[in-house]
């Protein structure tokens, strides 16, 4: 085979520009997946060399000052090299898509990610405008002293800090929708720094290159640009994540390329009022959500803050995205603590009743919709006067109500009132209702399991004789082809296939993800984002999975582990008692899955139907780590395969989707990687061990 650059093997094209491509390539002894970036036409690497050349240094000195500190949200590049008169960038591969094409697939967007998206991107542009300056500081080019008590800092003041900024900063100068990918974890990643400009310089030679509906009006009118004109453009991105759409189009079935479109256009940018967000978002849930109504569910503090950006004039914005995104988290904190006082007055209210309300956490709206579904549950714990109501009916006329009205925090509190005063009149114990749909059988297998203990939901994810430990499920070894074809899905990815048969010996797998609980009483902390005692565990790296494992067995005497990734998906599809869904048990994916249509943040484990063997959670909540390092499969056959043994593949694998992911993320064969430093509030694990 021929090698790409005598080192790589191509996988694939990533995208397309006016200057370059993208390949997805993979090194042919290191096995490490990069991508590369190589501009189409030749150059000359001299002192003399074309404009092209002199854009490709400037673009190299900006990629590789970014990467000198690391942002987490901007795409890391590792070198730019010229190979045989062409140019090239070595950068590293995100698993994921474009956010535009993410917003054409998913009309709406959750709240929750909506702000996750601002915290990602404003994060990473706050660090180009500004913070950048930091890992940038060379202290005897720009005659820093250091501090005497401390030889690692140096000291500067409010002068030359400002000076340091003017220095070191980035202007991105092309941010659009396209210019960001959405990881497959979640995570959201500032990309394409081929425009940007530093030191006041620009590096392209077509100063108003861009996308014009995210362009400011001095930029698309005379090419002034600075970082309010990035504050603009970003401006223009989260009204189009909440709302579904760019607030000025050009006119549907027009020549956007003609001068006339392009002066509308520019025209609207000037002068036209900004579109209101709410009706455009209630269009784009209700075209998603047939049948549901809509209410406002985003911050006040946040629709503010998008039209500060998209003020008219530059100096009516932000200053730059430092400004905004110190603002961001000021509010965000007041946010969530308001929420969380809240979610405490509730606890309170409820401590004399069965109600479980561990699970409750702040969402990053004023409205939740756990506590809506919650509000709804305990105005019927009033009504409830017949002992033998299925609570399969309950729930399924739960499901129904939900849908007319939304319920704020303060009706919510009148309604635990109201409960609490028919509670006292009835005096009778009222059982409590499993909130988030579980099936009837779950309760019948309970109260035959533990006879005359109270169902009061899933409680019983732990193994009581110590609750430390899981909960294992016996899986008999046996055979089944591994991966996925497009003759079984339109949508499968290149890294589930070749199929191939694989042969695994009987094991042990735990019937839940491992909740905070578990976690907690080993590592005595919980870095979970959102807090529930029975809530999966996550924010947790693979590298912290193997010290709780450690810590795990040398408490137990056991010797537990990380499943590897067939054994992960010979549990998923139901072992030797498969009916070869499509999903961990069902083929209809809410059946099992907690994923981004029906939640939104992760869910209390063994709360939807479990497969064919009993185990709860494999499609959806969170992704789970598994032992085996991240590779293609091979076509033959294999025994017990425990992955790749070549420490150079350092990603590890992860398997099952999670919440924030769509449904084509909860097939039984959808594989992912993480480096296992890595850690994500959509990422967790559940626990394996030999069956002797």
């Amino acid at each position: 085979m021929e090698l790409f650059l005598n080192e790589y093997e191509k996988l694939g094209v990533i995208g397309r520009g006016g200057f370059s491509v993208v390949w997805k390539v993979r090194h042919h002894k290191f096995h490490n997946i990069r991508a590369i970036k190589e501009l189409h036409e030749p150059i000359e690497d001299n002192d003399n060399g074309s404009k092209l050349y002199q854009s490709f240094c400037k673009e190299s000195e900006i990629l590789l000052r970014l990467g000198n500190g690391g942002h987490p949200n901007i795409v890391k590049i590792f070198r730019s090299f010229i190979e045989k008169d062409k140019a090239y960038f070595e950068m590293d591969f995100v698993d994921g898509e474009a956010l535009n094409k993410y917003l054409e697939n998913n009309k709406f967007i959750p709240v929750s990610e909506a702000i996750k998206f601002v915290n990602d991107i404003g994060s990473a542009l706050a660090y180009c405008h500004e913070d950048i300056y930091q890992y940038c500081m060379d202290k005897t080019i720009d005659n820093l002293s250091q501090d005497p008590e401390d030889a690692g800092k140096v000291l500067i003041d409010d002068e030359k800090r400002k000076e340091l900024i003017s220095k070191y900063k980035i202007w991105h100068n092309d941010i659009h929708s396209k210019n960001v990918i959405r990881k497959i974890n979640g995570d959201f990643m500032l990309f394409d720094f081929g425009l940007a400009i530093t030191d006041g310089e620009i590096t392209s030679s077509k100063r108003k290159n861009g996308i014009e509906e995210y362009m400011s009006p001095e930029k698309f009118e005379s090419g002034i640009f600075n970082e309010r004109s990035d504050i603009y453009s970003f401006g223009i991105l989260m009204f189009e994540v909440l709302a579904g759409r760019v607030p000025f189009e050009f006119e549907e079935g027009k020549n956007r390329n003609a001068m006339s479109e392009q002066f509308k256009l520019l025209e609207k940018h000037k002068n036209a009022p900004l579109p209101e967000i709410e009706p455009l978002r209630k269009a784009a849930f209700e075209a998603a959500n047939q049948g549901k109504i809509y209410k406002k569910d985003y911050p006040e503090w946040l629709e503010k803050m998008i039209k500060k950006c998209l003020e008219k004039k530059p100096e009516d914005r932000y200053f730059n995205a430092k400004e905004f995104f110190t603002e961001f988290e000021e509010n965000l904190k007041n946010n969530n603590s308001k929420n969380e006082e809240e979610i405490e007055k509730l606890k309170e209210a409820n401590e004399k009743m069965h109600i479980d309300l561990s699970n409750l956490s702040q969402d990053n709206s004023d409205l939740n919709e756990q506590i809506k579904l919650l509000a709804k549950l305990i105005a019927k714990l009033g009504e409830t006067t017949d002992e033998n109501i299925k609570l399969k009916d309950e729930i399924d006329i739960l499901k129904k109500e939900i849908t007319l009205q939304n319920i704020e925090i303060s009706e919510l509190k009148e309604k635990l009132a109201d409960a609490l005063a028919l509670n006292k009149k009835n005096k009778t114990e009222k059982k409590y209702l499993d909130y988030f749909g579980s099936k009837n059988k779950m309760k019948g297998e309970f109260e035959i399991n533990n006879v005359g203990k109270t169902w009061f939901g899933v409680k019983l994810q732990t193994n009581e004789s110590n609750p430390v430990e899981p909960e294992m499920m016996y899986v008999e070894g046996g055979n089944f082809m591994m991966g996925c074809t497009n003759d079984e899905v339109s949508d499968s990815r290149n890294d589930e296939r070749p199929v191939h048969n694989v042969s695994l010996n009987s094991f042990l797998i735990g019937k839940y993800q491992i909740t905070q609980t578990q976690w907690i009483a080993v590592m005595g902390n919980n870095p979970s984002n959102f807090k529930g005692d029975n809530l999966p565990v996550e924010n947790v790296s693979w590298n912290d999975v193997q010290e709780f494992i450690n810590k795990l067995n040398s408490a137990t005497g056991k010797q537990y582990r990380l499943p590897t990734e067939a054994e992960w998906e010979f549990a998923a599809r139901g072992g030797n008692k498969s009916e070869g869904y499509k999903y961990s048990g069902s083929n209809t994916v809410s059946d099992v899955a907690w994923y981004n249509v029906n939640i939104l943040q992760t869910n209390i484990v063994g709360t939807k139907q479990a497969n064919e063997l009993g185990i709860y959670d494999m499609s959806g909540n969170v992704w789970e780590w598994c032992n085996d390092r991240y590779y293609k499969y091979d076509d033959s056959a294999q025994n017990n395969p425990k992955g790749p043994s070549s420490e150079s593949l350092s990603s590890r694998v992860i398997r099952g989707g999670s919440w924030i992911n769509d449904y084509r993320h909860m097939r039984v064969s959808i594989r992912s990687n993480s480096a296992p430093n890595d850690s994500s509030y959509c990422i967790g694990f559940r626990l394996a061990s030999d069956s002797q």
